[in-house]
């Protein structure tokens, strides 16, 4: 490489030292953008500096709000109204893109810089097929033909791992699943061969086999094309293993940066740590709370004095307070911000500070679960299907009349005080199982029974108060609360519909819940829009409680948040079930959160539960390909580990449930499946004490038939 004839440095791939001024793909230097409102300036970036060279990946990582997709948007041209660059530069190969005008840089965009959006079904026009949305841009920028155009697209289809390119070009995007929609974008950005790529949050609300798959493609596609990548996510497990640097973000600056391994190894801002410890991973102790940053980010219409990190950090003294901290260079790969940043590991210092969880519920089914004759069934879900009929399509070959199996033949049980846990991938049947359990939808057949009681098909005075007892907490906080109704009236709906208590006895249980929630009664006449998304969890949670339910149907409560607020709530959902002994039924596709929360684990496939036992039996020595290959597939927050690890997860696409495989619904993607798999339904068999899969070809050996007799899932 050619000396810089400024002699300035950084840190390339593999922290060998590269001269940024010549070889930086794109050199950022200390750019500060502001966003005017109405009565105030947010300054959302201050001073960020950060360089990616060609064919690296550089991770952006840090709070909701903390300047990430700022910055992307500020390379893109595309602040939001109001937002304006101050100073500073943003430099692709030398060429200033800070003060381009609009014309110009719609010439960039697209060509020069590709962008892979955060929500892929906001992104893309709902009118347009994506095949035309793919041509849009190769015929603004390459001025091809029609014809021309849909060639390339179907090609670049095949590039991303479409599964049928020539179809799909003709598809809308609700009529994708949301990884082959994430897809779609990626072949947008690439569509013109942009010599720098921006994801930001590329696999947020996607499952983690479809988000290692994604992951593995921004990889490929980089080595291949010699991209830049910037990986904005919240996620640090997900950029151990695939980013060559970290910029770690907080309150709209650089706080530390460094190569990864470094930087997960030895964490030297005590942010940094602070996120690494907030993780909850295959090893977190469940006999302690988890980790969290206490407080929130600062206002950055009016930002503190001193160190913006000041006001949470552990460590902070009177100069932290007083001053500001800039970014300095510590040695070859590592800059920090920080007047006494870490020079030794404390992560497990940090995590073991942590309270330990009380002798409470969880801890005593921990070992209560090992003798299945004192257990005391609360819930009790037997061959439960649920089937939609679905209108024909000739292009999808549907025919008039056709089912969409979601659930098909589901059997468990729960405990009082357990936690159950339900995992699988989108489209598997979760959620659906979690509104049949909550009475939110109406069995096509089967049984729950909620204390010995049958649920399905009863009504009445004594159905609606034992409806009562089973309640749900959204996925989405936000479409699930109505913007228009204020906090209060939101959480006291339920009580005011089923004629619990007098007004004034709702009001004074509201604002009881607000302060168990951790929400302070000055936001009582707030409307959702005014709370972060953490606290809008909270709210729902809050609302969800109001009836004093026994069962607690969880679907997806951490999945859009950030680590540090994702533990939080994590914690209060585990101090209310000791407080209220509250049984939960937890769905969710992280299965770190999982490994934390739940007592037993139903691993779900296409309708069907195909494994099902003790958390740490399931975790520790899975019998079934599926579970495996989903556990594979966790983002770890280890570099080395998870680089090691990322190549044995689940590959290909859900099968459709309108016309599921015969036999083992998983054949189609098990490495291990032989003829039997596609002719007979494998029984659900014993591998220990609560613990049973359903394979013909196990990972483990199963325990003998005489000890707990073989079944057929479904029949």
């Amino acid at each position: 490489m050619a000396p810089s004839a400024i002699g300035s440095s950084d840190a390339g791939v593999g922290g060998k030292r590269q001269e940024s001024r010549v070889v930086s793909l794109l050199e950022i230097q200390d750019l500060r953008v502001s966003i005017a409102l109405s009565s105030s300036t947010v300054h959302a970036l201050d001073g960020v500096s950060l360089t990616v060279e060609a064919g690296e990946t550089v991770g952006l990582v840090g709070e909701s709000g903390s300047g990430k997709t700022m910055t992307g948007m500020a390379v893109m041209g595309l602040l939001p109204r109001g937002g304006v660059v101050e100073s500073g530069q943003i430099l692709l190969n030398g060429r200033n893109l800070a003060h381009l005008r609009e014309h110009d840089m719609q010439d960039v965009r697209g060509n020069e810089v590709g962008m892979v959006f955060q929500d892929p079904m906001t992104a893309l026009n709902p009118t347009m097929t994506v095949g035309k949305q793919v041509a849009e841009s190769l015929r603004r920028h390459l001025g091809l033909s029609k014809t021309e155009a849909r060639s390339r697209a179907v090609e670049l289809f095949k590039m991303v791992g479409m599964p049928r390119p020539n179809d799909q070009v003709g598809d809308y995007p609700h009529q994708l699943s949301g990884g082959l929609r994430q897809r779609v974008v990626i072949a947008i950005a690439l569509a013109c061969q942009p010599k720098l790529l921006i994801a930001d949050e590329p696999t947020t609300a996607l499952d983690v086999t479809i988000q290692a798959q994604i992951l593995d493609l921004l990889d490929q596609l980089r080595e291949q094309l010699q991209l830049g990548v910037i990986l904005i996510t919240h996620d640090m497990g997900v950029v151990a293993g695939r980013a060559d640097r970290v910029s770690v973000m907080y309150a709209g600056r650089v706080v530390e940066e460094g190569a990864t391994e470094d930087l997960f190894h030895q964490p030297m801002h005590p942010y940094t740590e602070a996120l690494l410890a907030s993780l909850p991973d295959l090893q977190s102790d469940r006999s302690r709370r988890l980790f969290a940053i206490g407080g929130l980010p600062p206002d950055l219409s009016n930002p503190p004095t001193g160190c913006r990190f000041a006001p949470r950090c552990r460590y902070a003294k009177d100069e932290c307070r007083a001053n500001d901290p800039v970014l300095e260079r510590q040695d070859d790969t590592r800059s920090v911000a920080c007047f006494f940043p870490s020079t030794s590991n404390r992560l497990v210092e940090v995590r073991e500070a942590t309270d330990v969880v009380s002798t409470g519920n969880r801890v005593e089914f921990s070992s209560r679960n090992s003798s299945e004759s004192t257990r005391a069934e609360l819930l009790e879900v037997c061959d439960l299907v649920k089937e939609f009929k679905v209108r024909s399509s000739i292009r999808l070959g549907h025919k008039s009349g056709s089912t969409l199996k979601a659930v098909s033949g589901v059997s468990f049980e729960v405990a009082a005080g357990e936690t159950l846990g339900v995992v699988g991938e989108s489209g598997c049947g979760k959620t659906t199982l979690g509104r049949l359990v909550a009475g939110l939808e109406t069995p096509t057949g089967g049984s729950v029974r909620f204390l010995g009681k049958e649920l399905v098909g009863s009504k009445g005075k004594g159905f609606r108060s034992s409806r009562r007892d089973l309640q749900l907490m959204f996925q989405d906080p936000y479409s699930s609360l109505d913007p228009r109704m204020r906090v209060g009236a939101i959480i006291e709906e339920p009580m005011r519909l089923q004629h619990v208590g007098s007004p004034s006895e709702r009001q004074d249980r509201v604002r009881e819940l607000m302060g168990e929630v951790g929400l302070s009664l000055s936001l009582i006449d707030r409307y959702p829009h005014e709370f972060s998304g953490g606290q809008r969890q909270r709210i729902g949670l809050a609302r969800a409680l109001s009836l004093n339910p026994k069962i607690l149907v969880a679907d997806e409560p951490v999945s859009a948040l950030d680590v540090s607020i994702r533990s939080q709530v994590i914690n209060l959902m585990c101090q209310l079930q000791e407080l209220h002994g509250l049984t939960y039924v937890v769905i969710s596709h992280d299965l770190s959160v999982v490994r934390y929360m739940a007592d037993r684990v139903a691993v779900m496939y296409l309708g069907k539960i195909v494994e099902i036992g003790q958390t740490a039996s399931l975790y520790d020595g899975p019998a079934h390909p599926y579970t495996q290959g989903l556990l594979r597939s966790i983002p770890l927050p280890d570099p080395e580990a998870a680089r090691a690890h990322r190549m044995t997860s689940v590959t290909g696409e859900l099968p459709s449930a309108i016309n599921p495989p015969s036999g083992c619904r998983f054949r189609t993607r098990c490495e291990y499946a032989q003829d039997i798999c596609a002719e007979v339904e494998p029984p659900l068999r014993s591998f220990g004490i609560g613990h049973e899969a359903a394979c013909h070809f196990p990972l483990r050996e199963p325990v003998a038939e005489s000890v707990t007799e073989a079944r057929v899932l479904g029949g």
